[in-house]
């Protein structure tokens, strides 16, 4: 069984799988246009799914968050590829600035909880000497009334992947049998 049709029979997904996915749809094997997509080309589909995911949250709609939320780690994963295709780094290493960056230098459990022990030097350095680690005010401008348009042009988009998924796993299927049967003839 290939990486598609694997995807294809699972009922629930990791983050492997999404890294997967995505390594998919940038393939020669995969999507025409996510192949020729560049990080310039998607920077505005990155930053509609941020503004979705913000209105979310604005409506305290938990089940759109969770939606959007997934735009927006889709995004992360996206731009990952490109930049790993590129030579510059991988999803691994944003995840590994991610942690770095909020100080999770080490983890320990207690109980049942995860508890961050220590703090990466620079921001415990920042702790110190301000009481709270340096964090550069941002300004999200509102969401636009267009953002419902965006949404159902996002799952539009998906639904598109999702068929293209589908219909690969289909086709498979259907040359499977056509040899079995020609196996059988024989």
């Amino acid at each position: 069984m290939n990486r598609i049709e694997t995807l294809c029979n699972k009922t629930r997904y990791t983050f492997e799988d999404l890294r997967t996915v995505v390594e998919i749809l940038h393939s020669p094997e995969g999507c025409t246009w996510d192949k020729e997509q560049t990080h310039d080309s998607i920077r505005m589909n990155f930053l509609e799914e941020v503004y979705e995911a913000v209105e979310t949250i604005d409506n305290k709609d938990i089940v759109g968050m969770r939606e959007e939320l997934g735009d927006v780690l889709f995004q992360v994963a996206f731009h990952s590829r490109i930049a790993e295709e590129d030579g510059w780094f991988d999803l691994e290493e944003v995840c590994d600035e991610i942690c770095e960056a909020t100080g999770a230098d080490g983890v320990a459990v207690i109980g049942t909880k995860f508890v961050i022990y220590r703090f990466s030097e620079k921001l415990q350095a920042e702790r110190n000497q301000t009481g709270r680690a340096k964090r550069k005010p941002t300004k999200v401008n509102p969401v636009k009334a267009g953002a419902r348009a965006r949404r159902q042009a996002a799952q539009k988009v998906r639904q598109q992947r999702n068929e293209y998924f589908r219909q690969m796993a289909i086709d498979k299927a259907i040359e499977r049998e056509r040899e079995r049967q020609l196996r059988e003839q024989d």
